[in-house]
């Protein structure tokens, strides 16, 4: 808990009235030199910081953070058996963000090719995850319609700031949901 999450890309895109575009990526950098920074908080989510960069009023932005190191990072067979046990019915993943962590391909269903896909990966048969991302991020306002099938409809993984002229751009935070880890045992760092 309260651990920062490194190496986090942020993507902040937009445009405003005068035609202008704003697309860039915040990099990551080695500790103490990090632009962007994720504070991990199992509960209740993540927030960023931007490294002072502020777009311009007047501005349409989205902000979307990304991270795909170190896919093995919390998972166990001990994930294995309590997606098994999600798909069999005898014993539900009891959050959201579980059964998100448990959709491995990222389809929107919890299925026996997830709990393949997992397999393949602890067993060393593949060393990547499908999509090209190790973790998902939503942002912490999200309220799911059905917690019981978070992926419909499609789950934000984006802020997206309205045209405005308030130069207090806010504070927008995410969870950070680390992919096949349903017993949350991932270390942020």
């Amino acid at each position: 808990k309260n651990k920062g999450l490194e190496q986090v890309s942020t993507r902040i895109f937009g445009s405003n009235c005068l035609l202008d575009t704003l697309d860039f990526t915040i990099p990551t950098l080695p500790p103490p030199f990090t632009l962007a920074a994720l504070w991990f908080e199992q509960s209740p989510g993540v927030w960023m910081t931007y490294g002072g960069i502020v777009p311009a009023a007047g501005y349409q932005y989205g902000i979307t953070p990304s991270r795909n190191q170190d896919p093995l990072n919390g998972v166990t067979t001990y994930d294995l058996a309590l997606i098994s046990k999600h798909i069999l019915g005898t014993a539900s993943l009891d959050s959201p963000y579980k059964i998100i962590a448990a959709d491995i391909n990222q389809d929107g269903k919890v299925t026996t090719y997830d709990l393949l896909l997992l397999r393949k990966l602890i067993l060393g048969i593949t060393d990547t995850l499908p999509n090209g991302k190790s973790w998902r991020f939503i942002p912490t306002n999200y309220v799911f319609p059905n917690p019981n099938d978070p992926a419909h409809p499609t789950v934000p993984e984006s802020v997206l700031v309205p045209n405005t002229f308030d130069t207090n751009w806010g504070d927008h935070r995410f969870i950070g949901i680390k992919i096949g880890d349903v017993d949350f045992s991932a270390d942020p760092e």
